[in-house]
């Protein structure tokens, strides 16, 4: 699996923020001096983190970003699918028993084979 750009930038800000977890909120052109990403890249992959509660804000003078939950609560998978989109297989490997089963999927068993190796939590 190949990741975009954006999901790497995306986990490397996070990663930035957990270095500095017990700290003051991290600024934006620290965040983009340290991890060598410009703060306009930075700037749009922060924009969905902080709409989905991974990252809040605080402003002024000791402004910056920091945590919005705690890190344990954090999957890579909330990281990728927010940038990327929903990481679950197709239809035909969910639900097999359907039309569209993994008998008739091209990729079913591609898919169903990525559902073993790396199942997703309960609940998820």
């Amino acid at each position: 699996m190949t990741l975009s750009t954006r999901v790497r930038y995306g986990v490397r800000l996070m990663a930035e923020l957990g270095l500095h977890r017990n700290d003051d909120p991290v600024l934006l052109k620290d965040m983009s001096r340290n991890q060598g990403i410009s703060g306009q890249q930075l700037g749009w992959i922060i924009i969905p983190r902080k709409a989905a509660g991974l990252v809040r804000t605080r402003r002024g003078a000791h402004g910056g970003y920091r945590f919005g939950r705690q890190a344990a609560d954090i999957a890579l998978e909330n990281i990728v699918e927010l940038l990327d989109g929903d990481m679950r297989p197709p239809d035909c490997v969910r639900d097999p028993d359907s039309r569209a089963g993994v008998s008739r999927c091209a990729t079913g068993t591609v898919w169903k084979g990525f559902g073993n190796a790396y199942p997703r939590s309960p609940g998820s």
